[in-house]
Order: C-alpha cells, then sequence, then structure tokens
C-alpha cells in the first residue's frame, strides 16, 4: 500500500527535501526543521531550525547534512549540531540558494541555484572546486542555464556527479574536478522527452544505477538506464 503523512500532523510548514535511510527511516525537511519518520509514516522526533530548511542528505557514518539559504550544517544522528559553513573555500564568496545536498564517503555535493553550479565539498566543509570547472577549456564560466531555481545532483558508486541541467533539458555526468562526461536527453512532449522549457527538475540514483527523473509542467516520473533509455513512467 501507499503511506501518506498529512504536513501539519507531521509539524512541517512545508515540504522541501526528503531522505531515506538503510534502516528505512524517513528524514523530512522543511520549514519547521527536520523530521524524522518510521518507515509507516509515523513521526519519531522533529529537530527545530529556526531557518528553512532546503534539502537533506544522510552520511554513510550516520551523519546528517542540511542547507538552509546560503549554508550547510552537519548534524550527528541526534540531531545535534556538528559544524556549518556557508562560504566557498577560506574568505570566499558566500553560498547562495542550495537546492540538493549528495554524500558519498568523505564526498559532499552541494548544488547553488544562485550560482548555477555544483560544489564539492569534504564532508569536514572543506571547498575543493566546482562543477562545471569556473573556467572550462573555452573559457566559459556561464554554469548551468536554469530558466527557475531547480538544480539537482547525485553521486554514483564510479564517484561521478549526475546533475540535471533543465535549461538544455538534459542529465549530465561530470568527474569531481567538473569535466562533463557525457549527458543524455531529449526537449519532447512524449513520454521519452522532458517537455516544456526546463526539465527535469529533480533526479535520484536506484542501487541498480539507474536515473530517477522528476517534471514540472507536466507532473511526470521516469527511470531511465544509464544511457538515458526509458525503462518505466509515471
Amino acid at each position: 500500500g501507499v503511506q501518506t503523512c498529512a504536513l501539519p500532523i507531521c509539524g512541517l510548514a512545508r515540504l522541501n527535501g526528503i531522505a531515506v535511510a538503510r534502516d528505512g527511516r524517513i528524514y523530512a525537511v522543511g520549514a519547521g526543521g527536520v523530521n524524522v519518520l518510521d518507515a509507516e509514516g509515523k513521526l519519531i522526533t522533529n529537530w527545530k531550525s529556526a531557518k528553512e530548511l532546503r534539502c537533506i542528505a544522510l552520511g554513510e557514518d550516520g551523519m546528517v547534512y542540511v542547507a538552509s539559504p546560503g549554508r550547510i550544517t552537519k548534524l550527528d544522528g541526534k540531531g545535534n549540531k556538528i559544524l556549518s559553513w556557508g562560504r566557498i573555500g577560506s574568505g570566499g564568496a558566500r553560498l547562495g540558494q542550495i537546492t540538493s545536498l549528495s554524500v558519498r564517503g568523505i564526498e559532499l555535493l552541494a548544488a547553488d541555484a544562485d550560482a548555477r553550479r555544483v560544489y564539492r565539498f569534504t564532508v569536514e566543509g572543506d571547498y575543493s572546486n566546482a562543477i562545471p570547472m569556473l573556467r572550462d577549456e573555452e573559457g566559459a564560466s556561464s554554469g548551468f542555464i536554469l530558466p527557475s531555481p531547480h538544480l539537482d545532483c547525485v553521486l554514483d558508486p564510479e564517484g561521478h556527479a549526475l546533475i540535471n541541467h533543465p535549461g538544455k533539458l538534459r542529465v549530465e555526468t561530470y568527474s569531481l574536478e567538473g569535466k562533463l562526461l557525457k549527458h543524455w536527453g531529449r526537449a519532447g512532449m512524449d513520454a521519452e522527452g522532458f517537455c516544456g522549457c526546463c526539465n527535469p527538475t529533480d533526479i535520484a540514483l536506484t542501487s541498480a544505477g539507474n536515473v530517477v527523473t522528476a517534471e514540472k509542467g507536466i507532473f511526470r516520473v521516469k527511470v531511465y538506464d544509464g544511457e538515458g533509455r526509458m525503462l518505466a513512467f509515471i
């Protein structure tokens, strides 16, 4: 069956992001903080936050990472703050609107819709580089095309970054150093294509290595293999 949870019951005025732990617990963030629910949707606890949280990622070691405007915060498994940061490098520019976090091992990716880039950090907050590279081989530095603030990212087991590029209606794969390795996707109102001006808005990776995409405009979710062949459509 399908489990649901009404937002007033869950205690969040607005739901912005979710992550699922290996034990089945669901972590939901938004206006109100972090809600931890069991696999059936029953509220276990709430970690309150004065700032609205935009997204969440779970580390393999039980650490929890959340983002509010201009800031990334690392929490332990009980919701206690370990550290936080809000700049790109020592004395660098401030982070903007973080719309997605992804963690694997010591690597942390943060999608910044204001900067139109994905920033690479360690889980201790040390800045490494930007994706795409701040200056590519042709000297360009424009970043992603984002008609609306929807930038998502996920780290795959091979150590690559999968990122949606809404303005180009495709999914792109980058090295962690910021080099574009491949891309797939096309414009289209048909099932296989991405509709409108700027989709997909969100992506996720399954344990089998398939890519799940979500779109706005025409509300639909699809599953593709790693080469962009559609496997399922909702």
